[in-house]
């Protein structure tokens, strides 16, 4: 049936469906014929045929509503519209679908830009607010201007009074039903403006306090100390900080410790550890190898800068640290360099690889373990010597290694080694470094001083005193005891025990540089050991020192010390770990040789970091007679001669010299050998003593363990037995 009737549009529904049209073809007139153009003539002919099924010219009604002329090419051209038609139209031009489509991409662009808004900086939003609430008030003063208002200015203030609730103006004193509505408008508006700001500042204020609190933002300090990576040292390395800062020997600066450890876990071991440190502290977790981590803690500003090496990471990861580190500081500070100068940037990498190649000459780089088992191969000789390097290293007590210019004392130029001791009243002079940087430890007693060196100097404190005029020691005579005097500078034989040793042996190599000749060592290891000591007698027992068996099978009626090193095994192990399977190795050894029935005195040299460790493996002396232990936190005393080396690199080869197995040793010799027992003699008459066989008193070491170092030359003390003295000598 064909309908013959146009279409008639009533007024609102012809508006509702041209703005729907425009909707649909992107809001523009000149594309309405567009989207009928869309349509090809092709596909129009075949419906009109196959649908209409009249290719003549006459209108003729299809089921959707749509009526096409004879042989048109565009449906626009000839469109009949009818009453019920409309519904055609939006369906096959698709307009439900555009105006959801639109909508959505609406919908996306307003979240995107209210997003854009929220994310953008407190700066910015306050720009927008302020911006807003000018049109805001520029408006509301139009409507006042409406409703009653004679001028722009009276307009502009109400509508500024209303919208910020400002005092004496009241939205209930318009006379006028407009002026009312308008004035609680521009009120309840103002509201919400302010209620906007208000959520603003707090939101800038939370997310600053929750920056604040996970410590994501940037550190801004200069002239402080960075620490980067994080290791069993870590802690030890901030308490020798402290200890050194709270002594006075170094300014009190802020730390910064830069890890890829998670940051909570280092605040949680810090909280532990350090309960009532001064020292500022912080932590943030990040890439050591990456500049922007880098730029992160201000490391191109820091003046003093530790590389501590990584569990996950090797040495080529240090260095590529370092040479970032470098470029980094290169950029922030560049009238500086890196050097061991007053001045310079002291950057100092530890626990490196003796044999390995670096090409950053600026950088002091500490080898591995170079203190640690040189520290527990002394007490192989003298248990007792651990108290006297914990001396020298522990930061928060005793003597220290300083240095100083030779151009401070002019009056020691031309002046013999053994000559200038004397001009030290209360430090020792251990040697000098050359100006191009060679150490002379405990040099020739006629060794002049040469010009522009830096004096070597034990002391307890930083204020070292050097007289112009020497003192005057009376002299005094070795003990006519000693038939051959060289006999107070040669140590009797050692029979060691050595337990969780490494198959590699290092340690056994620095126990045996330092023996005396005829001694012995037996060591206990599961497998085949890689060094066989030269000098004294080895004797290996293949076993486990976790292992009762094992320990049983071990002759102690012979042994005088046992040295149990921390378990080097399994790096993979945890300081609490190693501290454990010392302890375990304690008293199972202990037990071996209560069940042997020795009794004979014994010395064990406990390598143990934790202090509550220490104290529960001491008290197993108490229950076996005769047996000494004594804990050696090598990684504390490691961590304070970083802490000496960070602030003065050049004290690194000081230390290298002094821990090294050639040359000079640090000894301790019976005091009996400077004078008839119970005699009296000062420190400065033994030095002189010393001075006579090419070696240097360092200080005096008691029966019951304690240390005298770098006492003054007037001090006395009473040639006991037990009483010992301290010397840095040539040979064993």
């Amino acid at each position: 049936m064909v309908r013959s009737k146009t279409l008639a549009f009533s007024v609102p529904r012809l508006v509702l469906s041209i703005a729907l049209m425009l909707l649909s073809v992107g809001f523009k007139p000149s594309s309405v014929s567009a989207a009928f153009k869309e349509f090809p003539s092709e596909e129009i002919s075949s419906v009109r045929t196959s649908v209409v099924g009249s290719p003549l010219g006459r209108k003729v009604a299809i089921p959707d509503g749509l009526a096409f002329s004879a042989r048109q090419d565009i449906v626009a051209d000839s469109l009949v519209y009818r009453a019920t038609e409309w519904k055609g139209i939006f369906a096959a031009l698709k307009i439900p679908e555009r105006i959801t489509e639109s909508y959505a991409e609406f919908q996306d662009l307003l979240t995107y830009k209210v997003n854009q808004l929220l994310t953008a900086n407190v700066f910015s939003k306050l720009i927008m607010f302020f911006s807003f609430s000018a049109a805001l008030v520029f408006f509301g003063a139009w409507l006042c201007l409406v409703t009653g208002e004679t001028n722009w200015r009276s307009a502009l203030f109400k509508s500024y009074a209303l919208l910020n609730n400002a005092p004496g103006v009241s939205v209930v004193d318009e006379e006028k039903p407009q002026s009312a509505f308008i004035a609680n408008i521009l009120f309840v508006t103002g509201c919400l403006t302010f209620a906007v700001l208000l959520g603003t500042i707090t939101s800038a204020i939370e997310v600053a306090l929750s920056s604040a609190l996970s410590g994501t933002h940037k550190i801004v300090e200069r002239d402080h100390i960075v620490m980067l990576n994080w290791n069993d040292k870590t802690i030890p390395m901030l308490r020798q900080i402290e200890a050194a800062a709270s002594d006075g020997r170094i300014p009190l600066k802020p730390v910064v410790i830069l890890a890829s450890k998670e940051k909570e876990e280092m605040d949680q071991e810090l909280a532990d550890q350090l309960e009532k440190t001064t020292l500022p502290i912080f932590t943030r977790k990040g890439n050591p190898g990456t500049l922007p981590d880098l730029r992160m803690v201000s490391a191109g500003a820091a003046q003093h800068v530790l590389i501590l090496p990584d569990e996950t990471k090797d040495e080529a990861d240090l260095i590529s640290q370092a040479a970032c580190l470098q470029a980094l500081q290169a950029d922030r500070q560049p009238g500086k360099k890196i050097g061991p100068n007053k001045n310079d940037i002291k950057v100092v990498v530890a626990d490196c690889d003796p044999e390995g190649e670096r090409d950053l000459d600026e950088l002091m780089f500490v080898t591995k373990n170079s203190f640690s088992r040189r520290i527990m191969a002394v007490t192989a000789l003298e248990p007792r010597l651990a108290s006297v390097y914990t001396d020298i290293l522990d930061q928060s007590k005793g003597s220290e290694i300083y240095l100083r210019s030779s151009e401070m004392y002019p009056w020691l130029q031309g002046k013999s080694f053994k000559q200038m001791g004397a001009h030290f009243p209360d430090s020792v002079l251990l040697g000098w470094i050359t100006s191009d940087g060679k150490v002379m430890m405990n040099p020739s007693g006629n060794e002049i001083l040469p010009e522009k060196s830096k004096l070597v100097i034990l002391s307890k404190n930083d204020k070292i005193t050097c007289w112009r005029r020497a003192a005057q020691t009376k002299d005094a005579a070795w003990s006519p005891a000693v038939r051959d005097v060289e006999q107070a500078l040669r140590a009797d034989p050692k029979h060691v025990l050595v337990l969780n040793l490494d198959r590699d042996g290092e340690i056994l190599s620095e126990i045996d540089n330092i023996l005396p000749r005829g001694s012995s060592v037996t060591a206990v290891h599961p497998d085949p050991i890689i060094f066989w000591p030269n000098h004294a007698k080895f004797k290996h027992i293949q076993g486990s020192s976790l292992s009762k068996s094992d320990v049983k099978k071990i002759p102690l009626h012979d042994i005088e010390t046992i040295i149990i090193p921390a378990d080097g095994k399994s790096e993979s192990l945890t300081a609490g770990e190693r501290d454990a399977r010392v302890l375990a190795a304690t008293k199972i050894v202990l037990e071996a040789r209560k069940s042997q029935g020795h009794t004979k005195p014994l010395q064990i040299i406990a390598e143990i970091q934790n202090s509550l460790t220490c104290s529960l493996a001491e008290k197993f002396a108490l229950s076996n007679p005769g047996v000494h232990i004594q804990c050696v936190q090598t990684s504390y005393l490691e961590a304070g001669a970083f802490v000496q080396v960070l602030w003065n690199p050049e004290v690194n080869s000081v230390y290298q010299d002094f821990l090294d197995a050639t040359g000079s040793e640090i000894v301790a010799v019976d005091a009996s050998f400077f004078g008839p027992s119970g005699s009296i003699r000062t420190f400065g008459q033994i030095s002189e003593l010393a001075m006579s066989k090419k070696a240097v008193a360092l200080g005096i070491l008691r029966k019951d363990g304690n240390v005298d170092m770098s006492p003054h030359r007037s001090a006395s003390f009473r040639l006991e037995e037990g009483l010992k003295v301290v010397l840095f000598a040539d040979g064993v």
